[in-house]
C-alpha cells in the first residue's frame, strides 16, 4: 500500500516522484515571483515589464498566476494606479530574501567553477599596509596560490580607475558613490603624546586647551588638518590646532608623537600596542575624534565581480573581524 501525505492542500504519494513534484512546483514559481518583486518595486506592470524583459500582458498573466496558486490577491489594481495589499507586503519580504538567497547560491556555484586566479592590483595607506596587511596578504597568496599580488602603498588618494587597480582598501570617509564599498571595521583616531611630552607640558583637561599645546598637524587633508573636531555625547567642538611639524605621513606624526614633540592624532591601528605598554598616553580620553571613519575594502560596481577580487574582499573580511587594535 502507497501511504499519502499532504503537502501544500494535496496529497501526493510518498515516492521519491512524489517528494520531487512540490520541489519542482516552487522552482517553477521562482519566475512568478521574479516577476511580482519587480511590479512590487516599480508599482507599474508596464515598467517591470520593461525591466525585465517581458510585455506588459505576460507581466499581468503572470501576477495572476501566482495570485491564483496562492489564493490571495498581492495587488490592488485600478486604471490609475497599481498597489500592494497587505498580504503581498509581507510577501515581498520573503520573496526578497528568497531571490537574494537563490543570488549569493548561484555566486557560491559559479566561484567553485571559476577558481580564482591572476593578478591583482591592490592600493592602500602606507602604515595599515606595512603594520598589517603585508602579513595578511601572505596569507591569501598562500591559501590562492594561482593569484600574484602587485601591492601599492600611498597615504595620497588614488583614483582606482584610472591606476587600473582592482581594488583600494582606504580609511576616512568614502565619497566615491561608484564604486562598491564594504566596510572592514573601524578607523578609530585618537589624540596622543608621550610621557617625556606631558612631564613638560600640563596635559590638555578640555578641547580647548589644545590651542595651547604643541600638536603635530597631518597634512593629508591639507588645511583642515589643523582643525580638530571633538565630541563628547551631544557637546560638539571644533579647535583651531597649531605646532611646528607637519607631514603628510602618518607615521611621521606617530614617530614625532613618540619622541616627544607634541600631541598628535594617531589611528589606533599604529599606535594600539604603545598605548598598552603605556609608551604614549592617551589624551582627552572622555572625547571622541570626529567625523567617525573607517576602514573600507572598495572595488568598482560590476554586475560581475571577479572571483580574485570577490576572493580578496572576502578574505580581508574576516582579517580584520580578529584586528588586534580592535581588542585594545
Amino acid at each position: 500500500m502507497i501511504m499519502n501525505v499532504i503537502h501544500a492542500g494535496r496529497a501526493f504519494p510518498s515516492t521519491s516522484r512524489a517528494h520531487s513534484e512540490p520541489f519542482a512546483a516552487d522552482v517553477g514559481r521562482l519566475g512568478l515571483v521574479a516577476s511580482f518583486v519587480a511590479v512590487a518595486d516599480t508599482l507599474s506592470f508596464a515598467d517591470a515589464a520593461a525591466e525585465t524583459g517581458q510585455t506588459s500582458p505576460t507581466i499581468s498573466r503572470k501576477i495572476t498566476r501566482l495570485e491564483d496558486t496562492l489564493g490571495i490577491r498581492l495587488f490592488d489594481r485600478t486604471t490609475r494606479r497599481v498597489s500592494l495589499t497587505e498580504a503581498g507586503r509581507l510577501y515581498l519580504e520573503h520573496c526578497r530574501q528568497a531571490l537574494e538567497h537563490l543570488s549569493l547560491g548561484n555566486q557560491l556555484i559559479e566561484g567553485l567553477s571559476s577558481a580564482p586566479s591572476g593578478k591583482l592590483r591592490i592600493s592602500m595607506p602606507v602604515a595599515l599596509g606595512r603594520l598589517h596587511l603585508s602579513g595578511a596578504i601572505r596569507d591569501f597568496m598562500r591559501d590562492f596560490p594561482e593569484i600574484e599580488v602587485n601591492a601599492h602603498y600611498s597615504d595620497s588618494f588614488v583614483d582606482l580607475i584610472e591606476g587600473g587597480y582592482d581594488l583600494v582598501i582606504r580609511t576616512g570617509i568614502l565619497a566615491d558613490s561608484s564604486l562598491v564599498a564594504r566596510r572592514l571595521g573601524a578607523n578609530k583616531r585618537v589624540l596622543v603624546a608621550s610621557r617625556s611630552y606631558l612631564a613638560e607640558h600640563p596635559a590638555p583637561r578640555k578641547p580647548e586647551d589644545l590651542a595651547k599645546h604643541e600638536c603635530l598637524i597631518f597634512e593629508r587633508y591639507a588645511a583642515s588638518g589643523s582643525l580638530w573636531h571633538l565630541e563628547r555625547g551631544d557637546e560638539r567642538i571644533s579647535v583651531k590646532t597649531s605646532g611646528r611639524l607637519r607631514s603628510d605621513s602618518s607615521e611621521a606624526i606617530f614617530d614625532a608623537a613618540m619622541n616627544g614633540f607634541g600631541i598628535g592624532v594617531v589611528a589606533t591601528y599604529i599606535c594600539h600596542e604603545q598605548l598598552r605598554r603605556g609608551e604614549l598616553v592617551e589624551v582627552l580620553p572622555d572625547w571622541q575624534l570626529s567625523p567617525e571613519a573607517g576602514i573600507y575594502v572598495a572595488f568598482p560596481n560590476s554586475r560581475h565581480v571577479a572571483p580574485k577580487v570577490r576572493a580578496f574582499a572576502d578574505f580581508m573580511a574576516h582579517y580584520f573581524r580578529d584586528a588586534p587594535w580592535e581588542a585594545s
